[in-house]
């Protein structure tokens, strides 16, 4: 959620996570399939949003990633990361789990929540995914937020 408020940061050399995600240590490979996916997650969600009407359009517009997270959970970082792993069913997959992901994301958003403020707060963010993983139904609605968590 930083990324999306702040990318700005992403860039700061000195005291942003710029040398965590841009060092010596950072495969090639895995980096190439992540992005890939990534796009094609993105590429999805863009395609529902447009076939959809309010709230699911909306949810679409701003779940990327949520959907993302969830989605590469479900393939696995491991495989990402193995040289050796032949992940070409996965991105070929992906435009289908990505909505598939969508879809249980938008059963498990809480009513009355507006997208543009769930996305950004982290907890909340984390709260809907531990619903649509099914460890928790424990998701607070937009009426039941206060001030500080904006």
């Amino acid at each position: 959620m930083l990324a999306r408020r702040e990318v700005s940061r992403l860039f700061d050399r000195e005291t942003g996570p710029y040398s965590q995600l841009f060092n010596g240590s950072v495969d090639g490979r895995y980096l190439l399939r992540v992005v890939t996916l990534f796009r094609a997650f993105d590429a999805a969600l863009q395609r529902f949003a447009e076939a959809n009407q309010p709230p699911d359009s909306g949810i679409a517009m701003n779940a990327l990633q949520v959907v993302a997270h969830l989605c590469f959970e479900e393939i696995g970082t491991k495989t990402l990361a193995d040289p050796d792993a032949d992940v070409s069913q996965a991105i070929a997959q992906a435009a289908a789990l990505a909505t598939s992901t969508l879809r249980r994301v938008i059963a498990a958003y809480p009513q009355g929540s507006y997208p543009t403020t769930l996305f950004k707060n982290t907890s909340r963010c984390e709260a809907l995914v531990a619903s649509v993983l099914g460890n928790t139904s424990d998701v607070v609605s937009d009426d039941e937020l206060t001030l500080f968590d904006l």
